[in-house]
C-alpha cells in the first residue's frame, strides 16, 4: 500500500493535488490517529493546515527539525498573527502527539513560540 496526503496546489493556496509518500514514511497514519475523534470542522481545518506544512517540508513529519519550523513559520506572514498562532498550533499539536506515540524521540515544537494575537477588550 502507498499512503496518500492531499498537498495544497502550489499556485493556488486552496486547490489541492496529491502526491504519493515513500512507503516508509508513517506521516498519514501519524495525522490519521492524531485526527481521530476530532470533529467535522476541526478535522478539516487540521487536515488543511498539516497538508501545508507536510508540503512546505517536502520530507517526513518524523525528520521535522527546529531549522524546518521555524522556517515554516516565517512563510506565514500574510497571515494575521491569530491566524499564524492556529497554524503553528496545529504543527505542534501533532509533534506533540507523534512524541507521546513514541514516533519522534523529542519534539521540536516544544522550543517554538506562538505569536500573541493582540486584545481586542
Amino acid at each position: 500500500m502507498n499512503p496518500t496526503l492531499v498537498y495544497p496546489a502550489k499556485d493556488s493556496p486552496f486547490g489541492r493535488t496529491t502526491g504519493a509518500l515513500a512507503p516508509h514514511d508513517r506521516t498519514d497514519e501519524l495525522v490519521r490517529l492524531w485526527l481521530h475523534g476530532r470533529c467535522g470542522s476541526t478535522r478539516r481545518a487540521y487536515e488543511a493546515d498539516i497538508a501545508r506544512f507536510v508540503a512546505f517540508l517536502g520530507k517526513s513529519i518524523l525528520s521535522v527539525t527546529l531549522d524546518d519550523l521555524q522556517a515554516y513559520a516565517d512563510t506565514l506572514d500574510y497571515l494575521k498573527p491569530a491566524s499564524q498562532a492556529r497554524v503553528m498550533a496545529t504543527a505542534k499539536s501533532l509533534l506533540s502527539f507523534c512524541t507521546a506515540v513514541g514516533a519522534l524521540p523529542y519534539n521540536p515544537g516544544s522550543a517554538i513560540r506562538l505569536p500573541k494575537p493582540r486584545s481586542r477588550l
